[in-house]
């Protein structure tokens, strides 16, 4: 029998060559599920107007057709150094804003999220460009380099960025802390998103685990389905019902469902559940149980 959620599309439109990268190994080791368009990028750096026709041309697509959420990663620095540019940039944010785009802002580039991974209280920095924020960020991650050799080949980088679980966590108290604390006027202030989407694709996966685990112990058919509200909470339906509420906070997952919430780390594994856990998903398994025998009558 299939009862394995609904699957729930994502496609990625990344900037350029370190965006590629990362998600793309994010997707290979941590079995995430998203595309990223477009392949794999000849230049390092591009312009964020060049990922639009793309994004259209989904857009046009049945809906039916279309991917569920279309994310455009971007960096800020060399827009908003130029008025008239960053001007422009906001035009197009919220029209296609407007349209479902979800825009994921690092300023002044993704370095600031992998800088986050070390960072021990948040303070606010003042980078204005990739060259600024790259010493620093040496000094965690020696021989930092925007290339393929370094992006496949280093494994500090790869321990680090791509495997830590407790640092990606870190990394996203951190980058919610820099949204706390716009730029006053004529300020650098650095900040990103980039964790709403990262924890948000965690949420995604655990709903896929979640749906195995229940399948495991409640031999019936019935349908999981996430339930999007946007990039911060996700409810979860069985047959329809409301089952469970999963909302990122803090770098984990905080699981509710009519009772006092449970968190859940980031790369959470079944096999190494609590007690405390393993109660609360038994319990959850039991309202499946109840819903399936309700469907039935």
């Amino acid at each position: 029998m299939d009862i394995r959620a609904t699957r729930f599309t994502v496609k990625i439109f990344g900037e350029g060559l370190t965006e590629w990268y990362y998600f793309d190994k994010l997707r290979s080791k941590r079995l995430f599920s998203f595309a990223l368009d477009p392949g794999f990028p000849t230049k390092s750096r591009s312009s964020y107007k060049k990922r639009l026709p793309l994004i259209d041309k989904e857009l046009a697509k049945p809906a039916d057709e279309r991917a569920n959420l279309l994310v455009l990663i971007t960096d800020l620095d060399n827009i908003v150094n130029d008025p008239s540019q960053y001007k422009e940039y906001q035009k197009d944010k919220e029209r296609y804003e407007a349209q479902g785009v979800v825009f994921i802002e690092s300023h002044p580039c993704i370095e600031l999220w992998f800088m986050y991974h070390f960072d021990s209280r948040y303070e606010k920095t003042n980078f204005a460009t990739y060259d600024e924020i790259k010493d620093p960020l040496r000094k965690h991650l020696p021989g930092y380099d925007k290339s393929k050799a370094y992006y496949t080949g280093n494994v500090t980088f790869r321990n680090a960025i791509i495997e830590s679980y407790s640092l990606r966590a870190n990394a996203a108290c951190m980058a919610e802390a820099s949204r706390r604390y716009p730029a006053a006027y004529g300020e650098i202030s650095n900040h990103t998103n980039l964790h709403q989407l990262v924890v948000f694709l965690h949420m995604m996966q655990f709903c896929y685990t979640l749906a195995d685990y229940l399948r495991s112990i409640v031999h019936s058919s019935f349908s999981v389905e996430p339930d999007v509200k946007n990039l911060e909470k996700i409810n979860i339906c069985v047959n329809g019902n409301f089952l469970i509420s999963l909302k990122a906070e803090r770098g984990e997952i905080t699981c509710k469902a009519g009772t006092e919430p449970v968190s859940v780390p980031l790369g959470f594994d079944f096999r190494d559940c609590s007690a405390e856990l393993n109660g609360f998903f038994k319990t959850l398994a039991t309202t499946v149980s109840y819903i399936v025998a309700q469907n039935l009558q």
